[in-house]
């Protein structure tokens, strides 16, 4: 579905996995997300000076 909203967990889980060093295609396969989002929301945590234990902490 186009232009739909994850949650946040979602977005943690994502992030917590980017930080294990888990390939995207893993990444978006465990978190039934499509690849483009994952990247998205990688470039958007990766442009951002926060950390993963940062945004965890939120």
């Amino acid at each position: 579905m186009a232009n739909s909203t994850i949650s946040m967990s979602k977005i943690r889980k994502i992030l917590r996995m980017y930080s294990q060093q888990r390939p995207i295609m893993t990444i978006a396969a465990q978190t039934d997300a499509s690849r483009n989002t994952v990247k998205k929301y990688l470039a958007a945590f990766k442009a951002s000076s926060f950390t993963f234990e940062e945004i965890d902490a939120l």
